[in-house]
């Protein structure tokens, strides 16, 4: 993972160092949804049980640089996690909600180094504009490569437990994937050059990234079922562009 993010911070910033035109860097907060889906095990399920998208965020530094009026292309760093959320439902009061539920959730870190290109439409009197983009992400998901863990109604969670109540185990599947994107949202350009942005982003994964295998019992009655994760997530972004390194912004070409 270390070797992963030191290669892209190299490459990146010769990039921009040897580029004569102006390049713009941004801040960006996404809260997304990683979901999982089924992939082995047994197919029936019991009613309390319930499997959950991973409720998480991706921290970005971006490098974005204009090619044409209205196209620009982006990279950077990219900072999530992938992981697994797995609940059972429980008797509870009224009074307190908080046990509705027993949760077992794992995850493991991911950095990723995505390059977009964005088509930008002409700004409105307010200079607000509409954008649109895709393109590919160089995704690395780092250790460990198995992790365990179980929960109880009562219990915090333990690593390695003596007893199942629900159960998970995790393996990672690829330590390096490529995953495509589109992004879609609105810039608000303001005079000083600097931009806020606020979209919606799409990830898919077309390699396996991490498997989980969940056990639990219920009603005197053991399960098992298996889900794999490829990355796949979707959310709102917010972004915040700095003004160009190099060069004048002018407000209607990006």
């Amino acid at each position: 993972m270390k070797k992963i993010i030191l290669l892209s911070v190299l490459v990146i910033s010769s990039t921009i160092v040897a580029a004569q035109s102006s390049w713009r860097m941004g801040l960006s907060l996404s809260a997304i949804g990683n979901g999982s889906s089924f992939s082995g095990g047994m197919h029936e399920a019991n009613a309390r049980f319930h499997h959950n998208e991973l409720g998480t965020g991706v921290w970005s530094l971006s490098f974005r640089k204009s090619i044409k009026p209205h196209f620009s292309w982006q990279t950077g760093l990219q900072f999530s996690n992938v992981g697994f959320n797995y609940a059972i439902a429980e008797d509870y009061s009224l009074l307190n909600k908080h046990g509705h539920y027993t949760n077992n959730q794992l995850s493991v870190s991911t950095v990723a180094v995505p390059v977009s290109l964005i088509y930008h439409f002409n700004p409105n009197c307010k200079n607000f504009r509409w954008y649109v983009g895709g393109g590919l992400s160089f995704v690395g998901v780092g250790t460990p490569k198995k992790l365990n863990q179980n929960v109880s109604p009562t219990d915090e969670a333990n690593v390695n437990p003596a007893a199942d109540y629900l159960n998970q185990i995790i393996e990672v599947r690829s330590n390096v994937a490529v995953n495509g994107h589109l992004v879609g949202g609105v810039d608000k350009i303001f005079k000083s050059g600097r931009i806020l942005s606020l979209g919606i982003v799409l990830n898919g994964g077309f390699t396996e990234l991490m498997r989980s295998t969940v056990n639990y019992s219920l009603n005197n009655q053991s399960y098992n079922h298996t889900f794999s994760n490829f990355g796949n997530y979707a959310g709102l972004q917010l972004s915040y562009y700095f003004k160009p390194f190099k060069g004048k912004m002018l407000p209607k070409v990006e």
